[in-house]
């Protein structure tokens, strides 16, 4: 709650000095005439906070527990980097106000949506907060005041009890229950050494076996895969046990060396690499494309099973950041053909999703106005950020189950530290592209690696197509 009261002090009385910073006319004085009259008691520890407001100045000796930089939400201009410098300079921690929203009104007319492009775009580039507050109406100051009282004294998080120890029962169930059903798993074991030695480097290997290699494995594999042209496959037979395959990112090799290190899921092993090109091992195997309803219900089930329990292995890992593996740059399928990063951290990148976000759902709500359409939401889902080894393509052409019943993984290309739903967002929309994907492959997602819920499903699509308008 935020209410007025007198300036007693005690025990339990904190103050939070914030420094307020902007151009001319921008509003510093009304706020700090307003902040100056400010209480707040936070319910959550009864703590009383009042607050010292200062006209900012690079030259002030006591640092403030929050810099704001006031914009004008009504005007085209960006405060100017020096202010933005002395903001940084008075705090650790700083924001911006964009003021006289007053003046805006929320019905999604393009001065409307110029004012919430704008939030976003500033919280991306300077990676900070974006806050509306109005001086004269006092809208938003309480926004404003909470910002500046949990910065000032961060609350420490207590889950919700009885939610959380639900799901981690109902998880620990499931686990167990897949355990009990999972696949034996096996690694290669044999010797390579004589076919290895008859690699003589990539032009070479490339002279030998041309991407339109006509051969009878590569004819096979194009009709397993269905689809027409040589250039469209991906790898070709070299010899008995080695194929030699084309790379997109060519962070592929240290995404399965760090497989390969950390877990016990069956991958094949590089045996060398040559920029977007590297010599792997051959797995002899069915695609779950091509066995899938062949293999009946309790196969299908135990596959299931396996998948889930390598996705737990794979999200036991994590990273203090979004990345490639090998890389700080961005390379799962979501995020286009262009590369994005490194960023300064999982806020950095989430700030830069919903940039991205509004700007896939800005042409949305345009698409239905020129429709006579109601606008849609603009998603705005509670997302877990923490970043953890994901597959990135984990679709029925990339798993592979031999003849012994191992499940292989294959095509880690796409592989890297993303939030957790993006795997299962993979499995879905390599399912709405590809041909042949069973519908009893869909159903099980949810058991192998979650559905996230509605509006993140939704959050994601818009970062999908609007990604190719962003560059690095």
């Amino acid at each position: 709650m935020v209410s007025f009261a007198s300036r007693n002090g005690g025990q339990s009385t904190q103050f939070v000095t914030i420094d307020i910073y902007g151009d001319q006319g921008s509003g510093k004085r009304t706020l700090r005439a307003i902040l100056d009259d400010y209480s707040y008691t936070r319910e959550q520890d009864s703590r009383n906070f009042f607050f010292r407001p200062r006209i900012g100045s690079a030259s002030q000796l006591e640092p403030a527990s929050l810099s704001v930089v006031l914009v004008d939400a009504t005007g085209p201009g960006a405060p100017s980097e020096s202010t933005i410098e002395d903001a940084q300079k008075s705090s650790s921690s700083f924001c911006f106000l964009l003021t006289k929203t007053d003046l805006i009104a929320a019905d999604y007319s393009d001065a409307h949506l110029a004012h919430l492009h704008r939030m976003r775009q500033l919280a991306y580039r300077y990676n900070v907060d974006s806050i509306s507050v109005n001086a004269l109406t006092i809208h938003g100051v309480a926004d404003l005041v909470i910002y500046a009282v949990n910065t000032h004294s961060p609350l420490s998080k207590q889950p919700r009890f009885f939610p959380t120890l639900w799901r981690r029962l109902r998880t620990i169930f499931t686990d167990c229950l897949a355990a009990c059903f999972t696949l034996p798993t096996s690694q290669i074991t044999r010797n390579i050494e004589d076919e290895l030695a008859t690699i003589h480097g990539a032009d070479d290997l490339l002279r030998q076996h041309p991407i339109e290699s006509s051969s009878e494995w590569t004819q096979s594999l194009l009709r397993r895969l269905k689809i027409a042209h040589a250039r469209s496959v991906p790898a070709i037979l070299i010899s008995p046990s080695l194929i030699w395959k084309q790379m997109w990112t060519g962070s592929e090799p240290a995404a399965l060396e760090y497989v390969h290190q950390h877990t016990s899921i069956p991958i094949p092993r590089v045996h060398a690499h040559y920029g977007l090109h590297m010599i792997m091992d051959y797995i002899e195997g069915e695609m779950l494309l091509e066995c899938w309803d062949r293999i009946g219900w309790f196969m299908r089930f135990r596959v299931a099973c396996t998948l889930r329990l390598y996705i737990k292995q794979l999200r036991s890992l994590t990273c203090p950041d979004v990345r490639g593996v090998g890389t700080r740059k961005l390379a799962a399928h979501i995020f286009g053909d262009n590369e994005f990063g490194p960023f300064e951290s999982t806020t950095h990148f989430r700030r830069f999703c919903d940039f991205v976000c509004f700007t896939g759902w800005e042409s949305d709500l345009y698409a239905c106005r020129y429709a006579g359409l109601a606008p849609p939401p603009l998603p705005e889902p509670t997302i877990n950020w923490t970043p953890v080894f994901t597959h990135g393509d984990l679709n029925m052409s990339n798993i592979l189950l031999d003849k012994n019943g191992t499940v292989w993984l294959i095509d880690w290309d796409s592989a890297g530290f993303y939030p957790a739903s993006i795997e299962s967002l993979a499995m879905l929309r390599s399912n709405e592209i590809s041909q042949g994907q069973s519908t009893s492959w869909e159903r099980y997602r949810a058991f192998i690696a979650g559905i996230p819920c509605k509006t993140e499903e939704q959050y994601w699509r818009y970062i999908e197509g609007a990604i190719d308008r962003f560059t690095n």
